[in-house]
């Protein structure tokens, strides 16, 4: 269960620092010592009229940098656009406006501005971290891992996160081996990154090394015993090890730090349904269902455990449920046609 996506911003290195005495009255410097001096600073400096060009550009640049920072996210996007419309050399305003729309939920204005920043820049870090971010969220795992490649080349600053990230889309491509090799890398960079252990636990389960797996999920919770990450991990081991009542213990906990993830329910009623408590089955999976309602799993899965307990009318309207969701899926045509079949003579 590999995750961590972040997207970074340049925020540090935009000229923000200690001021010098400003005589009394006067305005503060754009930009100043902090973000909304910065704001009343740069307002007045581009209500002036006396700056032009790159100058004004830089400007707004430094105003949107603490506009967002204060968290006024559209005005932030307005005085970066200026920035690039002024200056159309400045990458950092392409790949700030990048990160901005990108949290907005606008993936595809927000990749034309890394694709922009990175054309000005190929070497800025920050962009083309951002950019295998969003094309991680697409499967695009081989130009992710370009990027990535490209980062490290480029002396990123925080090459464990690097690694890390790097080691989750060879994860998700299926490169067990390179995946491994960068979560080893982000260990050895950073030993508490507890999401790097927990994922590399994951793998090496799946090859059978659970002495080694379970190492690295017990360091893991060690480091952060509030990983919601490293205790479902150390779950879903457990629960393909056969240690059911061991996994039901990290999901529970796992749950009580965040009740919101429809997957830890989902886990844990896949443990109820091997213990077999098809009561307690039934009851997760309508919680995994009442966060995630569109999706068709749950149904699936809160269906086989009413199949379970012979609850057939509610097994057949979960199943219905389902196959409304997802009209095309072959398991859940089978799973119908089973649960529709009349029961068999009995001896």
């Amino acid at each position: 269960m590999p995750r961590h996506l972040a997207l970074a911003v340049i925020i540090l290195g935009v000229g923000l620092a200690p001021a010098a005495a400003q005589p009394a009255g006067a305005p503060p410097p754009c930009p100043a010592a902090d973000f909304v001096d910065t704001v009343v600073g740069c307002t007045v400096a581009i209500q002036s009229k006396g700056l032009k060009g790159p100058a004004l550009g830089s400007a707004h640049y430094n105003r949107g940098v603490a506009l967002q920072s204060l968290g006024a996210n559209k005005d932030a996007i307005a005085d970066f656009t200026a920035a690039t419309r002024l200056d159309p050399s400045k990458a950092a305003a392409f790949n700030n406006r990048g990160y901005l729309r990108a949290t907005g939920g606008d993936l595809a204005g927000a990749l034309a501005d890394f694709d922009a920043a990175l054309k000005l820049d190929p070497s800025l870090v920050q962009a083309l971290n951002n950019r295998a971010m969003l094309y991680r969220t697409r499967g695009a795992w081989d130009r992710a891992i370009e990027d990535y490649d490209a980062a490290l080349k480029a002396n990123d600053p925080k090459p464990a996160a690097v690694h890390f990230n790097r080691g989750i889309a060879y994860q998700n491509k299926g490169d067990a081996e390179r995946a491994l090799a960068d979560y080893g890398d982000a260990i050895r960079l950073d030993p508490d990154n507890v999401e790097a252990l927990a994922n590399r636990g994951v793998l090496l389960a799946g090859r059978g090394e659970t002495d080694k797996a379970m190492a690295d999920f017990e360091e893991a919770v060690k480091r952060n015993p509030k990983s919601v990450l490293a205790l479902t991990n150390r779950g879903y081991a457990l629960f393909q090890m056969g240690e059911i009542d061991r996994a039901i213990v990290d999901f529970d906990a796992a749950i009580a730090l965040d009740a919101k993830v429809p997957t830890l329910f989902s886990n844990r009623g896949r443990a109820f349904m091997a213990k077999p408590d098809y009561g307690r089955a039934v009851s997760d999976f309508g919680a995994a269902i009442a966060l995630t309602p569109k999706r068709p799993d749950g149904y699936v899965s809160r269906a086989e455990a009413y199949e379970k307990q012979g609850d057939l009318a509610r097994a057949r309207a979960d199943a219905k449920k389902a196959a409304a969701l997802a009209p095309r899926d072959e398991a859940i045509k089978a799973l119908r046609k089973r649960l529709d079949a009349p029961p068999a003579p009995k001896p």
